[in-house]
């Protein structure tokens, strides 16, 4: 019994100096009926007075081993009525069997999403220990990895907690046994079809064999090292981002390229990885590939663009960088490559016809007869091809007569251009920067002047919307 109090002294010190729980949390366990996962709750429900704590069982059924997915559900049920805690169970059907480890661990993020917000729960308890950290640790380095994921399982991601990372799984079934609790046993998890499984089954037991007994031991305390240093890092880039940050909005983050440029390539990195993290709303799937695109957008001419995993849509224009997931997917459908020939080009696009004629000489009268949707301007100043598209996260331009540069965003707001007209409004750019906001004004940069010679005279007439679809698909 002495020793069951240890445990649980360890237990208890293990969840306040990692901060897991706080008093009247409520709290989800994923209750497989496993020996990790019954442990967990038998743990859990020890800390319940003294935490005043909620505690919901969740069983998910992936009704993959026949009657043995039914046993575990119902051992579930008798556990939780024993105990007094409530269960929810969820039964999951999979069509295709490919990947059948991924698509479990998809279903059970899945779930537990669902009923943490349905029941407005705090946080979701899961059963990993020591033995999954190491095996999670040696996954990630043979895969490739940086300092997060040597750092492997961390106590506390988002809504999920994982308590029991202080013990290792000798140790929790040593706690079940002299509390007399049985659990259920997994058949599938002696099988090597899967990764992990030959990891645990196969590898681990060699290395401790043939290197050091300790071995699940001293992974779990470098992982701890590893996180320690990760979060010390993560610190320490946060301060320079903000340094380096011109514009920071729940829609968008502009970072100078300079500044960026004169940080360390890991300092870069993580710099890249908390943007992405906060646009994406992820805390993942930011690597060293998406890295090297961004550091190449960096280096290029012009204005140029990059699109990253789960939406995230990179603008290099000037000197900075934006980071945004607004309008990614219309800006694609909304961009076509105009190509001005010797004589002259049309384009029908967004619900106007464009017209570019070029002119040998131009009188002072007809630059500016044409109207709010004809400009004349010097050819010469340009850098082809030309492109129609709408407006984008980030965009600017130096507004004619203005004199400096200017957001778009907020010359839209200074023109008072209604919010639901901004993107109707055609933007004309070529290589390297807006040249023309469609009815409204011309960059400074393109403006014609007493050197030049080029004149190219550009006219958009609105067209039918009929029309413009039918032009649009030859």
């Amino acid at each position: 019994m002495a020793e069951i109090a240890g445990y649980f002294k360890r237990f208890e010190t293990y969840v306040s100096k990692e901060d897991l729980i706080s008093r009247g949390d409520k709290i989800l366990v994923g209750f497989s009926g496993g020996a990790d996962s019954t442990a967990l709750l038998y743990l859990l429900s020890r800390l319940r007075s003294k935490f005043t704590i909620s505690i919901l069982a969740v069983h998910i059924n992936h009704q993959l081993r026949g009657t043995e997915s039914l046993d575990d559900e119902n051992y579930c049920k008798q556990i939780c009525l024993q105990n007094n805690i409530p269960l929810i169970v969820r039964r999951a059907e999979f069509k295709d069997h490919r990947d059948l480890e991924n698509q479990a661990r998809l279903k059970r993020q899945e779930v537990f999403s669902q009923i943490l917000k349905m029941y407005r729960f705090d946080k979701v308890a899961m059963a990993h220990h020591k033995n999954d950290q190491a095996e999670t640790v040696l996954m990630n380095l043979f895969r490739g990895t940086g300092i997060n994921g040597m750092a492997g399982i961390k106590p506390q991601s988002g809504s999920i907690i994982h308590p029991l990372l202080c013990f290792d799984k000798s140790e929790l079934l040593e706690i079940l046994r002299t509390q007399h609790i049985s659990w259920q046993e997994d058949s599938s998890n002696k099988l090597n079809n899967f990764k992990r499984n030959k990891i645990r089954n196969e590898l681990i037991p060699s290395l401790e064999e043939n290197y050091n007994p300790l071995l699940v031991e001293k992974l779990s305390t470098q992982a701890e090292i590893f996180r320690h240093a990760e979060t010390l890092l993560k610190s320490s880039c946060s301060k320079k981002l903000k340094k380096i940050t011109l514009e920071h909005s729940p829609e968008m983050i502009t970072i100078s390229i300079t500044g960026l440029m004169k940080l360390c390539e890991i300092e870069r990195f993580y710099c890249f990885k908390q943007i992405y993290s906060t646009i994406s709303k992820l805390d993942s799937d930011f690597y060293m590939h998406s890295y090297h695109e961004l550091i190449s957008l960096c280096g290029s001419s012009g204005s140029k663009y990059s699109m990253l995993q789960h939406g995230v849509f990179v603008k290099k224009q000037y000197n900075e960088l934006s980071f945004s997931k607004e309008r990614a997917d219309e800006a694609s459908e909304n961009s076509e490559v105009v190509v001005i020939e010797d004589d002259r080009s049309r384009a029908v696009h967004m619900g106007f016809r464009f017209t570019f004629k070029h002119l040998k000489v131009v009188t002072k009268s007809a630059m500016t007869e044409g109207g709010k949707f004809s400009v004349i301007i010097d050819y010469d100043k340009l850098s082809m091809p030309l492109t129609i598209r709408s407006r984008q996260a980030g965009d600017r331009f130096s507004p004619l007569g203005l004199g400096h540069d200017k957001k778009l965003k907020e010359f839209f707001i200074d023109e008072k251009v209604p919010k639901f007209e901004r993107d109707k409004i055609p933007i004309l750019e070529d290589s390297s920067q807006i040249i023309w906001i469609v009815g409204h004004r011309l960059d400074e940069r393109v403006k014609c002047d007493e050197e030049t010679c080029h004149y190219l005279q550009i006219t958009a007439e609105p067209v039918h919307l009929g029309r413009n679809r039918a032009a649009s698909r030859k």
